[in-house]
């Protein structure tokens, strides 16, 4: 079991997925490819960790009843870290607090290079805040409780 808060920064580092999936290898959902771990239950629903693999880790919470089945999913980041490129620079860091509270923050700086003298120069443009707090129901679904986006 993992021990919470969970923090995850860019997605997941690939030294926390877990190889020896054990007894989680009769759930794992069909598009996930890795387990990161259980962070634990609330009443009668049970809460993993899964990921998959690209450019990045990227992490998916998912939430089962007491015999196995997955009631509901959602993706930990807003943005991913790797869709950098020469307009924007995303980042992503995400908390699952110890009563399942997820934070979602994402800071995107809008950029553009202009050419010098002495070669390209990064000109920051804007920074963009999203934030998103997810709360678990009674029944194991994933609820918005806030969003804010600030520029």
């Amino acid at each position: 079991m993992q021990s919470l808060p969970v923090r995850i920064d860019c997605g997941l580092e690939s030294a926390s997925i877990v190889d020896s999936v054990g007894k989680f290898k009769d759930y794992i959902p069909k598009s996930m490819e890795k387990v990161f771990g259980y962070i634990g239950s609330t009443n009668n629903i049970r809460l993993v960790i899964y990921a998959k693999v690209g450019d990045e880790i990227y992490p998916f919470l998912y939430s089962y009843d007491i015999s196995g089945n997955i009631i509901d999913s959602m993706y930990l980041m807003i943005k991913n870290c790797g869709e950098a490129d020469d307009k924007i620079i995303p980042h992503s860091l995400t908390t699952i607090e110890k009563d399942f509270t997820v934070n979602m923050v994402d800071t995107s700086h809008y950029i553009h290079y202009i050419e010098t003298i002495s070669g390209y120069q990064k000109i920051a443009d804007s920074i963009e805040i999203t934030k998103i707090t997810t709360k678990i129901d009674t029944k194991g679904y994933f609820t918005i409780a806030n969003r804010s986006k600030e520029k």
